[in-house]
């Protein structure tokens, strides 16, 4: 899980260093292999909520900078949203991609809450006729999209503002390559 997480920040800080603190390291401790570290510079960040502006313009330079070095969906090693892992597999199409992701999230849920035929039933609905519907016109007549880096769990919790400049910090990715438009969920409980 730990080398998920510094990849992702390593990949994030190689796309928007200004915005992101220096991953350093990751481990094991060598007295108990059950307890793992990730190590990063340390930002002197206060709590308040960056400026929309200033957020969103760095947003948009990590989805223009950070380019599928593949040219696929996915991402170099498996990342998790907590302790639930995350669909990462390079994958040729976003609807694909996609599909297998949600497919992933819904086992996780299910797990959690036992099976369910009602929502089965509507999760092969959505795969089937919504999906295609809505995500394949973005990749065919010509079309493309070029899967770019997304942070995986940006939300309130996982942005700062840097106390000198207070220029937006982001922290604690999950990164995957994907539609730059991609928001995967952490609001699960696992």
């Amino acid at each position: 899980m730990v080398l998920g997480e510094f990849i992702s920040m390593s990949s994030l800080y190689e796309a928007a260093p200004d915005a992101t603190p220096k991953p350093m390291g990751w481990g094991t401790y060598a007295t108990n292999p059950e307890i793992h570290f990730f190590l990063c510079s340390f930002v002197e960040m206060i709590d308040e909520v960056p400026d929309i502006q200033a957020f969103t313009s760095k947003v948009a330079e990590l989805h223009r900078k950070g380019i599928s070095p593949t040219g696929k969906y996915g991402f170099s090693v498996p990342t998790f949203l907590g302790r639930m892992a995350q669909y990462t597999t390079w994958t040729d199409s976003w609807e694909q991609f996609y599909i297998n992701y949600v497919r992933t999230l819904m086992a996780v849920i299910e797990d959690a809450g036992g099976p369910d035929e009602e929502f089965r039933g509507l999760l092969e609905t959505l795969i089937k006729k919504v999906v295609p519907r809505l995500l394949r016109p973005l990749e065919t007549g010509g079309r493309q999209i070029q899967p770019r880096l997304v942070h995986g769990d940006l939300y309130a919790g996982n942005v700062s503002v840097h106390d000198v400049d207070f220029a937006p910090i982001l922290y604690d990715a999950t990164s995957i390559y994907a539609h730059n438009e991609c928001r995967p969920q952490s609001t699960m409980p696992v």
